[in-house]
């Protein structure tokens, strides 16, 4: 932990530009999944691991908010807010981490789909100590930001670092495009096979992108199949040629020699087909998928994000798409059992906006507390 990594060693005056908060423990194991592709039509299956990136949690976010975090605590930053839905990982990870770092954390939420997850990432974020905010909509929570943000000059003397839903500003990205260098190391060091396709969840888009470029920067061409699993308005190849680019400049003005990269639809595949009914609508396919990837090896995925983008692999498996390639499969969610690192002792200091998630009915397809 803690270690060089492979952004700084192939591009060294980054380093300089920007600080990094270590949370994760990189690089990530690859679990050989052999008997899932026997199964499945493949030549051969990896997963990647990022669910053990954090100690304490684990998951795709941590990777962004070593670099957040590094900033914030650069420009002596007191608070941190940010966004998402009620149930948000992202949320969750930036009140476990942010408050671990002494930032004072707010996280500004919108309502969705009830689930067990949702009443458990509550209870974590509020026992880490964040403080929680539900809003009806977008323009609520622009209205709330902007007060907030003369409050927070008043409180601490300097204005709170706004961080995007999911940590997918610029700075986030290069998490991802760290992750995506890792990668590539991986692979020319014979730790694993070339893969033919990539396969991950994508919703703030983060991931994806920053992958895509690291991967780029390291001359590897692989496809990667970000499958959609929130509304299109959020999450469209528009908006990721944007991210993209964002990303790309903000590297290049740090460091000149971090080359231009151009999109390409054929590496960076937007998947539509497996979103089902919205944001953390369970499917059917979807919940396949996690109980596949339990019983055959142990490994936990979730109805909302990683069940989607694994329903999509298997059924591209079965179609016989992918039948003699090698296929990874990038799985984001957390595996640590973080809700007894966080117990909360108190279920009164649960705002009062949010009981209602504990008292409505979960949906229909979620049949555990996890």
């Amino acid at each position: 932990m803690g270690s060089s990594i492979p952004l700084f060693e192939h591009n060294a005056r980054l380093k300089t530009g920007l600080p990094r908060h270590v949370l994760t423990q990189l690089p990530t194991p690859n679990t050989d999944a052999s008997r899932c592709a026997e199964q499945l039509g493949l030549s051969q299956l990896v997963i990647k691991r990022d669910d053990l990136t954090g100690e304490v949690y684990g998951g795709n976010k941590v990777r962004k908010l070593e670099f957040l975090l590094g900033k914030a605590k650069a420009d002596g930053v007191k608070e941190l807010v940010t966004f998402g839905y009620a149930g948000s990982n992202h949320a969750l990870a930036t009140a476990i981490y942010g408050r671990k770092a002494g930032f004072r954390v707010t996280s500004v939420l919108l309502p969705q789909t009830n689930a067990h997850y949702v009443r458990r990432n509550i209870r974590a974020a509020v026992a880490a100590g964040a403080r929680l905010v539900l809003k009806p909509n977008d323009k609520a929570i622009a209205s709330w930001v902007a007060m907030d943000q003369v409050l927070g000059i008043l409180r601490s003397g300097r204005r709170p670092m706004i961080i995007p839903a999911g940590g997918s500003s610029p700075l986030g990205v290069v998490g991802f495009v760290n992750a995506g260098m890792e990668l590539a190391h991986q692979i020319r060091n014979g730790e694993l096979e070339k893969p033919d396709r990539i396969y991950l969840p994508i919703s703030s888009m983060g991931s994806a992108v920053g992958m895509y470029l690291g991967l780029r920067m390291c001359n590897l061409k692989i496809p990667i199949h970000a499958v959609r699993v929130i509304e299109e308005n959020y999450t469209n190849a528009k908006k990721m040629k944007r991210l993209l680019s964002k990303t790309n400049t903000y590297l290049n003005d740090l460091d000149p020699s971090f080359e231009e990269v151009e999109f390409d639809e054929s590496l960076l595949v937007l998947r539509n087909e497996f979103v089902g009914e919205g944001y953390a609508r369970f499917t059917d396919t979807g919940m396949d998928a996690v109980r596949f990837l339990k019983e055959q090896l142990d490994i936990p995925l979730e109805g909302s994000y990683s069940g989607k983008a694994f329903s999509c692999l298997i059924n591209d498996g079965k179609a016989g798409d992918l039948k003699g390639k090698n296929v990874l499969y990038w799985n984001t969610h957390n595996s640590r059992d973080f809700p007894s690192t966080f117990p909360l002792k108190n279920e009164r200091s649960i705002p009062k906006a949010f009981r209602r998630f504990f008292d409505e009915p979960v949906q229909s397809m979620d049949l555990t507390n996890g």
